[in-house]
């Protein structure tokens, strides 16, 4: 299935050093990874605990795509749907109707405090819950997930984050655009020191660092039968030359990602000169998610377009078009260049 990361680093695209510390990005070139993916999908699109059940077991199967340092494996995720039927039962438990779970707007918010700033969490939370206020959400539920940190390695629980889960309703009876979600994400990046693995109306993501069985200990609702989704995306990550924490375990908010990038370098850089904002201490496949993530809410692009730009068809290919779309193809490439270009399976909702 190729590697998450880079064969060809550093000049491809012009620049050099130098035009990486004026961009603000800078890249390891030392970096080389490679994964395992899996999506799991129902084609009558009803939510299933079988679902993510089977998702797991074949993440498991798969543990030989994954990659370990010291024993330990060195990520996987789960992307699921919004686990309605449990999110009822906690608003339930916190004297909440249950059936606001069901509502579209529903939003949950899975975040990360790194390790490092534990100490500083209380603070951290009662900020970002400002950040809820005033992007027009009452937060119905705010609390650390339920998690075994005895299913964690030795590495894993030296470097393990608080893993905090926010459930919210928008204030006003439209609801908030995808667009304004995506930028509550942003600006908790910005402000605090947190990562959002995802906030979303739609989907929710769990991950670790560990393998795919560290992954179902780890998050016991997991295992429980009403924990159901009809999408279910899995990621196990291989990335021994890199620095494994549990942020950069995939899945990310939009995609999984398991490919070769040709020049991680460029990629950064052509994202930051669009005015992206990228997440600090990213991965060559979290700076794509949110490229294409960026594509999508910024620029009104739907998510294959969003693909399409980020991954062209090669020249060859465009050449066998029709030509129409041979001017369109040609457009992008020579508009964004070959960002992300290189073989690759890409996973994404």
């Amino acid at each position: 299935m190729g590697q998450d990361g880079a064969h060809e680093f550093g000049r491809t695209g012009g620049g050099g050093e130098h035009a990486r510390r004026k961009s603000g990005w800078a890249h390891d070139e030392s970096e080389h990874d490679a994964c395992a993916i899996i999506a799991n999908v129902k084609k009558d699109g009803l939510a299933s605990h079988g679902n993510v059940k089977r998702t797991l077991e074949a993440l498991v199967r798969m543990g030989h795509r994954t990659g370990e340092i010291e024993g330990e494996g060195d990520g996987a995720g789960l992307q699921t749907d919004i686990p309605r039927e449990r999110w009822a039962k906690r608003l339930e438990a916190t004297g909440l109707r249950g059936k606001l779970s069901a509502r579209s707007q529903f939003v949950v918010a899975h975040l990360m405090i790194p390790h490092e700033h534990r100490r500083e969490a209380e603070e951290i939370k009662r900020r970002a819950l400002e950040l809820f206020e005033e992007a027009v959400l009452e937060v119905l539920v705010s609390e650390p997930a339920r998690v075994r940190p005895d299913a964690l390695g030795p590495l894993a629980r030296a470097t393990e984050p608080e893993f905090w889960q926010v459930a919210a309703l928008p204030r006003t009876a439209r609801g908030l655009e995808d667009r304004r979600i995506f930028h509550l994400t942003l600006r908790l990046e910005r402000e605090l020191p947190v990562h959002v693995a995802s906030l979303s109306p739609n989907s929710v993501i769990y991950k670790v660092r560990g393998d795919a069985e560290t992954l179902r200990r780890y998050f016991p609702e997991l295992s429980h039968p009403d924990f159901k989704s009809a999408i279910t995306l899995g990621h196990g990550r291989y990335s021994t030359n890199t620095d494994s924490r549990a942020e950069r375990a995939q899945m990310f908010s939009t995609l999984g990602h398991n490919g070769e990038i040709n020049s991680i370098d460029r990629l950064g850089r052509e994202a930051r000169s669009l005015g992206i904002q990228l997440p600090a201490r990213a991965s060559d496949s979290q700076v794509l998610d949110r490229v294409v993530e960026s594509y999508m809410f910024d620029y009104d692009l739907s998510l294959m377009n969003a693909l399409e730009i980020a991954f062209p068809p090669v020249w060859s290919e465009i050449a066998r078009f029709p030509q129409e779309l041979q001017q369109l193809y040609r457009y992008w490439r020579r508009a964004f260049g070959a960002l992300a270009q290189g073989p690759a399976a890409i996973i994404a909702r």
